[in-house]
């Protein structure tokens, strides 16, 4: 007996070839949209934290309140911090030198901390309550 064999079309090499492209297209542009997603999500992710940590403050009847100390023997006056406030509460003089005018209106994010190339900034948590009872609880 004779076997008959069963005569499939080969599959066009353009075809494959095209496919196999487009996928890879098709991933490249997947991974940059995930890492575009995932990027936007940790920055929505860190904003609703410092969010809720201001709003739990408030809650409390209490605002966390912030200490920013410049050290102007360091500093070369880039400004560098003035930009990176994301409350604008950094401002510069006439000769470059950065400072703040409302230290109440600091949300302790430390972007001009983390930035400063020349570390004459220090962000520190203020404790207004420790004066008025002099220490004593």
């Amino acid at each position: 007996m004779e076997k008959k064999e069963k005569e499939q079309p080969e599959p066009d090499e353009n075809r494959k070839k095209g496919s196999a492209q487009s996928r890879k297209k098709g991933t490249v542009a997947r991974t940059e949209d995930k890492a575009t997603t995932q990027s936007e999500k940790l920055m929505e992710q860190s904003a609703e934290n410092d969010q809720r940590a201001a709003n739990q403050g408030e809650a409390k009847g209490k605002k966390t309140l912030y200490r920013v100390k410049f050290f102007y023997e360091w500093c070369k006056c880039c400004g560098i911090c003035s930009a990176m406030c994301p409350v604008k509460i950094i401002l510069v003089d006439e000769q470059g030198h950065p400072y703040i005018d409302d230290q109440d209106g600091c949300i302790g994010c430390r972007n001009c901390e983390i930035h400063c190339p020349d570390f004459a900034i220090t962000v520190s948590k203020r404790y207004p309550e420790r004066r008025k009872t002099n220490g004593i609880s």
